[in-house]
């Protein structure tokens, strides 16, 4: 519907990359096939993304479409992936879901409809097209910082400082190897 009324989305590309989750191989084949009967409308399956893929493969695209079930109390790590990306973001999910905790202030971010429907989504992927063209450098960076706090080095590094304060200051390395070597070349 969306590509209809809009020339930008009419000559764009709705790419789908993963897995199609953990239902049945029957489940799975039905959606591929779903998928295919439109791919005369630019939607295509590229299958899995092997994890050392995954950044060059986000880096292909101008803007993500976060598709997912769930509800209130559920995110996904996909999210995280999303927002590291500075990528323009389009919610189609359930309004009452996890993510959008995650989401709010993200700067390139449009939210889910009000509910799930066909017409609703046509909307916001037009929407989604003017975001997309209209998206600025400054606007990438900022969203950049919006999810900074989200990556998992900005989550561990905190974690990994209180642990070493509360067991005080390791051995330098070098001692830590030679205690290692004698224990393990010493008879038992």
């Amino acid at each position: 519907m969306a590509r209809q009324v809009d020339p930008v989305l009419a000559r764009s590309r709705l790419a789908f990359r993963g897995h199609f989750g953990w239902q049945s191989a029957d489940m799975a084949d039905g959606r591929r096939a779903l998928l295919a009967r439109f791919a005369p409308d630019g939607v295509v399956f590229g299958g899995p993304v092997a994890r050392v893929d995954v950044a060059a493969t986000y880096a292909e695209w101008d803007a993500l479409v976060f598709l997912i079930s769930g509800g209130r109390y559920m995110t996904s790590g996909k999210i995280y992936e999303y927002m590291s990306t500075g990528l323009p973001i389009m919610s189609a999910h359930d309004g009452d879901h996890g993510a959008l905790e995650v989401l709010r202030g993200y700067p390139p971010w449009i939210p889910p409809p009000a509910k799930i429907a066909a017409d609703l989504l046509s909307e916001s992927f037009v929407a989604f097209a003017r975001t997309v063209l209209s998206a600025t450098e400054k606007q990438r960076e900022a969203a950049l910082v919006h999810a900074s706090p989200c990556q998992r080095r900005g989550q561990l590094a905190p974690a990994v400082r209180d642990l070493v304060d509360c067991m005080g200051e390791p051995p330098p390395l070098a001692d830590r190897h030679q205690g290692d070597l004698t224990r393990a070349s010493s008879p038992t």
